[in-house]
């Protein structure tokens, strides 16, 4: 049922079965002293991972908000694994905005923290993204793909770079599985072409190793690439500005798709000319930015099951990952 009262005094072990709707647990007779007692929680999908539940916003302008240095278009974008803190690359450029999201996830919210021109990237950045825990940045652009470790988690201010030769001449995004022991780049070949990487240490771009290449035949020139964060599927968008799905039927291999799904309603040309980079959050969120604008959309999975936490545990919610057990 949506409310259950777990008598933790009477009993050692509760199954409250699987939950489809909102529900409220109730914990009594909690002991005291020095018993144990925890309750784990597995999170599913909800709806499942069924690409019809993507919708999209409307997006938003970015240009002239407070204190930010005007720019003409946007050409990729990153986000943290918590929402607050949004990264944009200026087209034509190695510069990166950071701003500072005061609602987690809303554009809207947007406050202009500082610009950097990044050292030593040689041409416009196509491929944006971090590292998990705000430590690294990543540019990527033709043959070009460089690391950039800032000694303050999150602040571009403080970078300093690194350059790794991939091995590819035509790099357009770069993105990474949720430990960071896996690179996906897209790359203009003759093909629709995603390359792949193992790499020790995680979040590493000289530890790489096992490349393997993937072409998706279905479809022409990719532009961007990411890894559903519980590895049920590929996502992309194609030159001809449709975001995709390719589920896999084994989680984290591409090598298991099938072919990708098209859902009209977030075809980025019903917005503007052409998508260039998205990054996705821990939640299967999706930023995007269309070329030759200054905006930014945000597509999001529904359905996405998530814990709230009562006064005595801290309050708040999380949406943990599919399958990662909460303990409370």
């Amino acid at each position: 049922g949506t409310s259950q009262t777990l008598d933790v005094g009477s009993y050692n072990f509760f199954d409250g079965g699987t939950h489809t709707a909102n529900t409220t647990l109730a914990f009594s007779n909690i002991p005291a002293g020095t018993s144990v007692w925890e309750y784990a929680y597995t999170p599913g999908q909800g709806a499942g991972p069924s690409f019809a539940d993507y919708s999209i916003d409307a997006g938003t302008d970015l240009s002239g908000i407070s204190g930010a240095p005007s720019f003409a278009t946007i050409n990729s974008t990153a986000l943290s694994a918590d929402g607050t803190k949004l990264y944009i690359a200026l087209d034509n450029s190695s510069k990166i905005q950071q701003y500072t999201l005061t609602t987690a996830g809303d554009l809207s919210s947007a406050v202009y923290v500082r610009e950097k021109t990044f050292p030593s990237f040689p041409q416009t950045c196509q491929g944006l993204t971090l590292s998990h825990n705000g430590s690294y940045m990543y540019l990527t652009g033709g043959s070009a793909a460089k690391r950039y470790p800032m000694s303050t988690a999150y602040d571009i201010s403080t970078v300093s770079t690194t350059d790794q030769s991939l091995g590819l001449t035509s790099m357009q995004d770069i993105n990474f599985n949720p430990t960071g022991t896996v690179i996906y780049v897209s790359n203009w070949s003759s093909t629709a072409e995603v390359v792949t990487f193992t790499t020790s240490p995680a979040y590493s771009l000289s530890g790489i190793t096992n490349q393997t290449n993937y072409d998706l035949t279905d479809i022409s020139l990719i532009r961007c690439v990411a890894m559903a964060h519980d590895g049920s599927g590929l996502v992309v968008i194609d030159t001809g500005n449709n975001l995709r799905f390719y589920p896999l039927s084994t989680a984290f291999d591409i090598s298991t798709r099938t072919n990708a799904s098209v859902n009209p309603s977030v075809n980025v040309r019903n917005n503007t000319a052409f998508d260039e980079n998205f990054s996705m959050p821990g939640d299967n969120a999706y930023l995007f930015s269309a070329r030759a604008t200054t905006t930014v959309y945000k597509t999001q999975l529904a359905g996405r099951s998530s814990v709230t936490f009562p006064s005595s545990a801290g309050s708040g919610s999380y949406i943990p990952p599919v399958g990662e057990p909460v303990v409370i």
